[in-house]
């Protein structure tokens, strides 16, 4: 152990991660320490001026995390906050761009949450967030809407845990627009109601196909998973709590953990409900693309009156219309609209009246989703370049490198890169015809980013178009 490690364990500091890019140059409130192996070494004091020189050499090392001590973390959220404040008042930066920044740095808060369970920090983190997001509801509620991804985001849980929170906020100001003090609860509750989901292994989240019978029991348990962790810390609202336990319950009484029946879902989770189906349909996979919002809405009018409260569902219906007719940039492009019900593109299966509670009961197991196009493994050669990019990478934006393709559809594909690509980087793909003569030129916007082992990331990206300056594809 080195004497400053020696030092912080005899002072018992606990360090909390932070992004580096939520660092940006002002003089300092709290202390910044960066790992080396396993010991926290001091990087900038209190009262330093952290500078973009700065983040730039540590990110030139590799360095994506800082770590901030647990008493000062308050500061650190502080200075997050009023950093996200500024930027959804920049007029400078479009209303989207906005939007982009605010719910990046908000998803990186909702990972501390799943990542660091027991945690008090990253949960107080969430309840100011809430706060600011009811704020901006209340006084821009236009800008404040481009918060919501409608476009091509990938249904990660943090990142769909955002999306719940805002829409809620949307909702909720449609609906009891005189019930400000329950606001701010709503958009706690939509942030917080997949916390259940943390201990659940990634090959359930994200499985393509039908869950297993053990698997669907899981998934069945996270309602009642988060519920009881938020339950055991005091002070939390009954609002969050119920729209955590409750949001996957339906009116007919076949939703789950319990089976309760529309007399005893509340307002709270009945809401939660609509706006967690619509971000799940919505989100892209990756086998299919993103769902129009629109088409979104009108799947989900099938399950109106058993599975979404009427009322409820209706006032969505005219947000989202709204939404896309004032700036239709903001809706996700589909080729065509496919003929699936509900139950084909929920990311859980649905329990039905014969088959609740038993994952063998037939209709109960439904298909978890079903692909528009074949995706096929291959290890493929190809040359990429960025056209656009939301964050700094060894690769300048413009240059072409050699990548490999791993699995392709006609719609998408995964390529493995040495670096993590950002959500919605823009990217000119050169894939290479079977007569080695000729080339495909597509454009392709990155939908999914995971890592998957020491320097090792894969990409999932969606064909949407051709290149601007591509020649007729050869045959």
């Amino acid at each position: 152990m080195s004497v400053q490690t020696q030092a912080h364990a005899e002072k018992g500091l606990r360090f909390f991660p932070v992004a580096l890019e939520s660092i940006h140059e002002h003089v300092l409130g709290m202390d910044l320490y960066v790992k080396h192996d396993r010991d926290p070494v001091l990087f900038r004091a209190v009262g330093a001026h952290f500078t973009q020189d700065d983040a730039r050499h540590l990110a030139e090392q590799g360095t994506q995390l800082l770590y901030v001590p647990a008493h000062q973390h308050g500061v650190y959220r502080q200075m997050l906050i009023a950093r996200l404040d500024r930027v959804f008042h920049d007029s400078e930066q479009s209303p989207i761009e906005r939007g982009r920044v605010i719910r990046a740095s908000c998803t990186r808060m909702i990972e501390d949450v799943l990542r660091l369970p027991g945690q008090v920090e990253p949960l107080e983190a969430t309840a100011e967030i809430s706060r600011q997001f009811t704020q901006w509801a209340q006084t821009d509620g236009g800008q404040f809407s481009y918060v919501l991804d409608m476009a091509a985001h990938d249904f990660a849980t943090a990142a769909h845990m955002v999306n719940v929170g805002v829409g809620c906020g949307l909702l909720v100001r449609a609906l009891r627009a005189e019930e400000a003090d329950l606001h701010q609860l709503i958009v706690q509750g939509g942030l917080l109601h997949d916390i259940g989901k943390r201990d659940m292994p990634e090959s359930v989240l994200n499985k393509e196909g039908p869950l297993a019978p053990h698997e669907w029991r899981q998934v069945r348990q996270h309602p009642l998973l988060g519920y009881r962790e938020l339950k055991a810390r005091p002070g939390t609202p009954e609002v969050v709590l119920e729209m955590t336990r409750d949001h996957h319950e339906q009116l007919d009484g076949n939703g789950y953990p319990f089976g309760i029946s529309s007399d005893r879902i509340g307002f709270a989770a009945r809401l939660c409900t609509v706006v967690d189906v619509f971000d799940a349909i919505s989100a892209s996979r990756p086998h299919r693309p993103a769902m129009h919002p629109l088409h979104t809405l009108r799947i989900m009018r099938t399950g109106v009156g058993s599975r979404f409260d009427p009322e409820v569902f209706e006032a969505w219906c005219r947000i989202v219309e709204q939404l896309v007719s004032d700036d239709r940039q903001r809706a996700s492009a589909c080729d065509g609209e496919p003929e699936l019900s509900l139950a084909d593109l929920l990311p859980w299966p649905l329990a039905s009246a014969s088959g609740f509670g038993d994952p063998d009961g037939g209709s109960s197991l439904l298909q978890d989703e079903c692909r528009r196009h074949p995706r096929f493994a291959c290890a493929l050669p190809v040359r990429v370049k960025i056209l656009r990019q939301g964050k700094p990478t060894p690769l300048e934006a413009g240059g072409r490198l050699c990548l490999q393709v791993t699995n392709i559809s006609q719609t998408g594909a995964q390529l493995q890169t040495p670096w993590p690509l950002s959500l919605n980087d823009l990217l000119d793909v050169e894939l290479p015809m079977p007569s080695q003569t000729a080339v495909l030129r597509r454009m392709a916007r990155v939908v999914r980013v995971r890592q998957t082992g020491p320097g090792e990331w894969v990409a999932g990206i969606r064909f949407v178009g051709k290149s601007p300056d591509s020649k007729p594809d050869k045959t």
